[in-house]
């Protein structure tokens, strides 16, 4: 059960299963040259941050222009320098028809425009299932993701200090490089599955031929991010599904390596706190300042 702790050993899977995540003629994405400053001006980031989301349930919404489904707020937006220039997080609320609520992270660069990640949580009372993931490839290996996540946490504890009331995040990952980084930012494997995460995981770095470790070839001439790397699954399901296996499934529209991957819910309390005096403190701060300039 320590494996739940420490993460997930990558290099022992891959030479158990002879494993390669980029198949044989193909390059990865170069990354982007550019050194992200994440820790200047964070403090005020992050109580300006806070600040916004307490009007989160009741904070009035504007018909989207992109999505006549959708109404939409902007809650607040955040810059973070490079040695390039600024990227930009925005913190938005999304309600569709359905009535369901959805905190929206989105981190861009200032000069191109370009999407560098989108974080989406869609709130059920005092649960946020953070369901949408998605961080360039390009941008990798840059702390977008932590930084990402912790930007949600941020937010979840600004509405948990403010209703008084314990939060929980929780989501479902298969990628086992999504797996590492939620355990390593303290996130648990819910109860429920902790014990086959513990036999899968012993399994896989032992190469047990019950299990397939794989990735889509077709995704890297495509150009596709979400599928490349790491995917789990039973080997009598990946050898009698072949390609299908990456399709979508007409009967339902969901995506088949999602359906039958192996997949783990895991979750994070997010406990409510009295008082935030150091976070109101920064946010008098950053208020003087843009006063003065």
């Amino acid at each position: 059960m320590e494996r739940l702790k420490t993460g997930i050993d990558y290099k022992s899977m891959a030479n158990a299963y002879e494993y390669k995540p980029i198949p044989e003629g193909f390059q990865p994405i170069p990354p982007v040259d550019v050194s992200i400053y994440w820790q200047t001006g964070a403090e005020q980031r992050q109580a300006l941050q806070r600040t916004a989301m307490r009007n989160f349930d009741n904070v009035p919404l504007s018909r989207s222009a992109e999505n006549t489904r959708r109404q939409e707020a902007l809650l607040d937006e955040g810059v973070i320098p490079t040695d390039k220039g600024n990227l930009r997080l925005t913190t938005e609320k999304w309600r569709y028809q359905n009535d369901d609520d959805f905190l929206r992270l989105h981190l861009i660069d200032e000069q191109t425009g370009e999407e560098i990640g989108q974080y989406i949580s869609a709130k059920h009372d005092n649960v946020w299932d953070m369901h949408d993931r998605i961080t360039s490839e390009a941008y990798r290996g840059k702390g977008v993701a932590s930084q990402m996540i912790e930007a949600t946490e941020n937010c979840v504890q600004a509405v948990a200090n403010e209703s008084g009331q314990d939060q929980e995040i929780v989501l479902e990952a298969a990628q086992l490089p999504v797996l590492s980084v939620f355990l390593n930012k303290g996130y648990e494997v819910v109860d429920e599955d902790k014990q086959r995460f513990a036999e899968v995981m012993g399994k896989l770095e032992a190469g047990d031929q019950k299990y397939v470790l794989a990735s889509c070839e077709a995704d890297f001439t495509g150009d596709c991010e979400e599928r490349k790397t790491w995917y789990v699954f039973e080997r009598e399901i990946y050898e009698r599904m072949g390609d299908e296996i990456w399709k979508i499934d007409p009967t339902d529209r969901k995506a088949n390596h999602m359906k039958y991957g192996m997949r783990f819910k895991l979750r994070k309390k997010i406990e409510a706190k009295s008082d935030d005096i150091a976070g109101e403190v920064a946010s008098v701060r950053e208020r003087v300042r843009l006063l003065g300039e």
